[in-house]
């Protein structure tokens, strides 16, 4: 659902990007992002072990191309 919101902004998906970080889920989230990403061409995953929420935002924010961040946990 959340991600379902994110790309249904009243924006140009050109105008914005989606960074998933997969913090190393051992559930079906991967798979979820994956489909968005496929759909999506704003959504961008990265993968990492996992290493907590600082560190996934951290690595959000080192491929992050955008002036404004906004983080969404």
């Amino acid at each position: 659902d959340c991600l379902s919101s994110l790309v249904d902004q009243n924006m140009d998906p050109e105008r914005y990007e989606i960074i998933v970080v997969n913090d190393g889920s051992k559930d079906n989230s991967l798979k979820i992002t994956q489909d968005f990403a496929f759909n999506h061409p704003n959504v961008r995953i990265i993968e990492q072990e996992n290493q907590g929420i600082g560190a996934a935002r951290n690595t959000g924010l080192e491929h992050a191309r955008g002036a404004y961040i906004y983080f969404i946990d």
